[in-house]
């Protein structure tokens, strides 16, 4: 007998898929803890989502087939067992459609209205640049993990330069602030809220960043928007605004309102 023959003699044994389900409950075991102490996200980057748990699947998925004809399961006598190892393969069918034809998300309706944006459950990293006055982005599918490797290095093109994001370190809980410095530079602290979302952003002079909503600069000309542009301006120690829409404000201490007119400097 060949060491091919040998091997597939090992592969299809009953030992092997003994083997394969047990550490695939394991894995499942394992994958709720992780969700549980570090997140469903941390679940997913180290087990659901890892290629490793996939080939467990498939090679589960070859050995049931595989024994439904080796034994001939088909038979009456057998029925029992032929109906646990369809419907195992059935498991496994339904998870893997699910995985590679599926879609997950979230999508929030409130009484008497309509929505029809979806929100994805799966994780990204996005990127955006600004050259030559216009905006560029890209994404990248990662699950960023409190556990595991998160390393990833992808590179997208904006205007005539290519523009690179890689991995450097993972930070829990990280939280960007501000301190007062006399020597330090000029910055603007924003909290863009939109829908059931809220961002803090720190924008230094001669950034940009966009939101759903509107795209903010600091510092910064930007031509051919292609959303509403509120442009904060620091001249001579003075900051100031200047919007391509009107703008309402409101003033917490006093309760106080008003209107910025689009165009003008305020």
């Amino acid at each position: 007998m060949g060491i091919f023959e040998r091997f597939l003699k090992a592969f299809f044994s009953m030992w092997f898929m003994a083997v394969l389900l047990i550490v695939f409950a394991l894995s499942c075991a394992a994958a709720t803890f992780i969700e549980n102490d570090f997140g469903t996200e941390s679940a997913w980057a180290v087990v659901y989502a890892a290629k490793w748990f996939e080939i467990i699947q498939l090679f589960l998925a070859f050995n049931l087939v595989y024994n439904i004809l080796h034994f001939k399961l088909h038979k009456k006598e057998k029925l029992p067992a032929l109906i646990f190892h369809v419907s195992f393969l059935f498991i496994l069918l339904g998870s893997a459609l699910t995985r590679y034809g599926g879609y997950e998300g979230t999508l929030h309706i409130r009484e008497n209205e309509s929505n029809n944006i979806v929100k994805s459950q799966e994780s990204f990293v996005q990127v955006q640049a600004f050259a030559n006055g216009a905006l560029y982005g890209a994404e990248h599918k990662q699950f960023i993990s409190k556990i595991g490797s998160n390393d990833f290095d992808f590179s997208f093109k904006a205007g005539d330069s290519i523009a690179r994001l890689a991995f450097k370190e993972y930070i829990q809980n990280a939280v960007n602030t501000i301190q007062d410095d006399k020597d330090g530079e000029p910055m603007i602290a924003l909290v863009l809220s939109y829908g059931d979302n809220k961002a803090d952003v720190i924008l230094r002079e001669g950034e940009a960043v966009e939101s759903d909503e509107a795209i903010f600069t600091f510092n910064k000309k930007l031509e051919d928007a292609s959303k509403p542009l509120v442009r904060f301006i620091l001249q001579d120690g003075e900051f100031s605004l200047i919007s391509s829409e009107d703008l309402s404000w409101f003033q917490m201490s006093d309760a106080a309102l008003g209107k910025y007119q689009k165009g003008e400097k305020e």
